[in-house]
């Protein structure tokens, strides 16, 4: 799931000053143009407002290593283990293979 987008510190200062103008939330949302929860959020949350953290497992690569996993298989044919060994990163091989799978460069031979 994409994350939202991000949060602008003059939005949040526009919807307390329409808020302390006496707008309604339904009014906010549509001259910011952000959802009615959003403005919700924004209100009810006493300190700074920030972006939700991405939920989930996180990810073991960054993404300069998944570039460096699509070069080394794009630029030579290696295996999945030799673009392993090569890179200098304790990942899995199937985490390499997820990698490379993500460009759509690998081609599957039996």
């Amino acid at each position: 799931m994409p994350l939202a987008k991000e949060i602008q510190t003059y939005e949040v200062t526009k919807i307390w000053q329409l808020k302390a103008e006496g707008k309604l939330v339904s009014e906010i949302s549509v001259i910011i143009n952000r959802s009615k929860e959003f403005i919700y959020r924004v209100l009810s949350s006493r300190c700074i407002y920030k972006a939700k953290r991405r939920s989930g497992r996180p990810r073991v690569t960054n993404n300069l290593d998944n570039r460096q996993i699509q070069r080394l298989e794009s630029t030579q044919q290696m295996t999945v283990r030799e673009v392993q060994r090569s890179s200098g990163l304790s990942v899995s091989k199937d985490l390499i293979r997820r990698r490379i799978l993500e460009t759509g460069t690998m081609v599957l031979v039996k």
